[in-house]
């Protein structure tokens, strides 16, 4: 079992096996820095100030997306580390969900979230508010 997911190392004094599959919590934990990093990026496209409060929407039916953000762990990373005051999964479409958060705070851009995984490709509409 070991040798189909692991990978050896070896020196004269010692012998590494490194466990090489990924499971649930290693694949969110991937999941929340991706996101996390997509949106620090277009915080920065739109010119945000370094401490400006935003309203994060994700517009996602993936599965692997919807489970990472179910999970507090991760929801509470996210927002800690993009300083969102929210953080909300959609599973409309970007263009319905942009009118429905309109209102109440100001739409300041989007970014497509691509991630490729062994059941094919994940995609995300990331949009973000400056909140008030």
């Amino acid at each position: 079992e070991y040798i189909k997911n692991s990978c050896v190392l070896s020196t004269n004094d010692a012998l590494i096996v490194l466990d090489l599959k990924i499971n649930e919590v290693l694949m969110q934990e991937g999941i929340a820095k991706c996101i996390v990093r997509t949106i620090q990026q277009l915080r920065k496209n739109v010119g945000l100030h370094i401490l400006d409060r935003i309203k994060v929407v994700i517009c996602s039916q993936d599965k692997l997306i919807k489970n990472c953000l179910n999970n507090p762990k991760q929801k509470q990373y996210i927002e800690e580390q993009t300083l969102a005051n929210s953080l909300e999964l959609s599973i409309k479409a970007k263009e319905d969900a942009i009118p429905l958060h309109i209102k109440e705070s100001n739409f300041c851009g989007e970014e497509r979230l691509d991630m490729s995984n062994e059941d094919g490709k994940t995609v995300a509409f990331i949009l973000i508010f400056k909140d008030k």
